[in-house]
This record gives structure tokens, sequence and C-alpha cells, in this order.
């Protein structure tokens, strides 16, 4: 099969169209974005502060597919947080941990 050159910018365009929060989050069917909405209050405020810092660099794909192993995403982060034109406060760093930890313990489950 060939592909035109003309159609690569077409193809990468909708390959990047899929909102990450519309993806399957377990097997009871729901979205990321609908298992986002049953967790605590404390981890939707730091899901919005993820939300915000993390998606400058990188797709919130990276994080919600990462396989980090537990308790290491502190580490992760700070990490991150360091690299140039991040732009995660170091008060960001902890929320922003927590909530992927959670996330992921809530995922495991």
């Amino acid at each position: 099969m060939k592909v035109r050159l003309g159609c690569l910018p077409l193809l990468f365009a909708v390959g990047c169209a899929v909102d990450p929060l519309e993806q399957s989050f377990g097997p009871d069917g729901r979205t990321i974005r609908q298992a986002i909405e049953a967790f605590p209050p404390e981890q939707k405020e730091a899901f919005g502060i993820f939300q915000r810092r993390c998606s400058t660099c990188h797709s919130l794909n990276e994080a919600f597919a990462a396989h980090v192993p537990p308790g290491s995403w502190a580490m992760v982060v700070r990490k991150m947080s360091r690299k140039s034109g991040a732009g995660i406060p170091r008060e960001d760093v902890e929320p922003i941990a927590e909530f992927l930890e959670f996330f992921h313990d809530q995922r495991r489950r």
C-alpha cells in the first residue's frame, strides 16, 4: 500500500485528535474522564494541576500509560520539574505525584 506524502499531516492530525480522557480506564467500561469524576475532591483538584502543568511538555497519555513502580511517581515528577521549560513549581510536584500514584493504584484495582 502506498501512502502519499500529502496524506501524512492528515494522518498525524487524526491520530493526535483522540482525547486521552476518553480512553478506557478499566474493564468496567468507564473512560478515564468518568473515573476521575468519581475520585475524591483532592484528587480531582490534583488532576487539574497535573493536566495544566504536565501537558505543556507532553500528552497526558504518556503519564496515563507509563509503567512506573508504585511509590516512584514523586521521583519522576521531581525529575520532570527540573527540565528546562517544564513550568512545574515546587509546590505542584507533590499533588501531581500523589494524583498519579492514586490514578495508577485505582487502575490496577
